[in-house]
């Protein structure tokens, strides 16, 4: 059958008339929160979003419209720090391939949650800052950063200032993996001695001593820690397998890199200055299968500690007060897990 060139023309413009239209990326911009409010809700891939110059009160931004792989959400400040949230105001990624940059959360304060929270995956947090975020009452527990998916960044960073209980940084025990805090800036977190105030805590599997190939697979890399106290026993402390310290510096900050539970992480190439400040630590270790290497501790009241562990299939002193955890094989885990085939 022969076609004419006019009868071609006609038919590739009709089914032009059927193909699907892809949406170009649009310049979006919001100026309150009803308007981010707007934008949020018909956001699409490629889009842009700037957020206007100004202080931002009880702002929730939850983005529940996310991107696609090379076609990110993007949500920035009209300048890096112009665009100051404060109040209750939180930052939420709901949806996948986020990419956030230069917000300022300054003076505000939470009842619970996190100030900036991952519920999705590739989600990603530059050039932020959170700064003296803290309830009336030291009690009230909240964290500023909380990973709750996968795959997730935290690069390039500044906190300063937590004086409330729960850690800065944390990973969900049961649905967070491969994610991570890279070239960020932990400053002035004030010593107090509660327990749970640690910098980062990285629960996952392998917090039980579970010996299978999953974890929790967080990187935590060329980080600076100065005078980042916290409750001066951790400033890291790793509760899950998989994981890697690297490249970080920690300048006269009390505590020091704790693998607390998990096996198989790796703390390599970290700079420890404890600069004859008490309560200074290096390295603090138990479980199995760890590789330690390439850091340089100094000034620090210890430098490496390795834990003996504890025999704790049954009481032998009448006195044994086992840690208690259900769903384990023997429904109790050891304070300090025995270290085992340590490098």
């Amino acid at each position: 059958m022969n076609f004419s060139r006019s009868a071609l023309v006609a038919c590739v413009a009709l089914c032009a008339g059927f193909a699907p239209r892809t949406l170009a990326a649009r310049e979006l911009s919001a100026a309150n929160t009803a308007e981010l409010k707007s934008a949020l809700d018909h956001a699409q891939p490629g889009d842009v979003l700037t957020l206007k110059n100004g202080t931002w009160l009880d702002a929730k931004i939850a983005v529940h419209r996310g991107g696609e792989p090379g076609k990110l959400l993007t949500i920035r400040a009209a300048t890096p720090g112009g665009a100051v949230f404060a109040g209750a105001s939180v930052l939420e990624l709901n949806a996948p391939y986020v990419a956030v940059d230069g917000l300022f959360f300054h003076k505000g304060a939470l009842k619970k949650g996190a100030v900036l929270q991952f519920n999705s995956h590739h989600g990603t947090v530059r050039n932020t800052a959170v700064v003296d975020y803290n309830p009336a009452s030291f009690e009230t527990k909240y964290y500023w950063v909380f990973f709750r998916g996968d795959s997730n960044l935290v690069d390039r960073c500044f906190f300063k200032g937590k004086n409330n209980m729960q850690p800065l940084v944390g990973n969900d025990e049961l649905a967070a993996r491969h994610n991570a805090v890279t070239g960020s800036y932990f400053k002035d977190i004030p010593f107090n001695e509660a327990n749970g105030r640690e910098i980062f805590r990285i629960w996952g599997y392998g917090r039980s001593e579970e010996l299978g190939t999953d974890g929790a697979f967080f990187t935590i890399a060329s980080n600076l820690f100065d005078h980042a106290d916290g409750e001066g026993a951790e400033i890291i402390s790793l509760k899950s397998n998989h994981n890697r310290v690297q490249h970080n510096t920690i300048l006269a900050t009390r505590g020091g890199i704790n693998i607390r539970a998990g096996n198989w992480n790796t703390i390599e190439d970290n700079i420890i200055l404890g600069q004859g400040l008490k309560g200074t630590d290096g390295v603090r270790l138990s479980g199995q299968h760890h590789l330690i290497q390439n850091n340089f501790i100094s000034g620090c009241e210890q430098g490496i500690q390795v834990s003996c562990g504890e025999f704790f299939e049954q009481d032998l002193t009448g006195s044994f007060k086992p840690v208690l955890r259900a769903g384990t094989p023997l429904g109790r885990v050891p304070h300090y897990a025995q270290v085992k085939d340590l490098t």
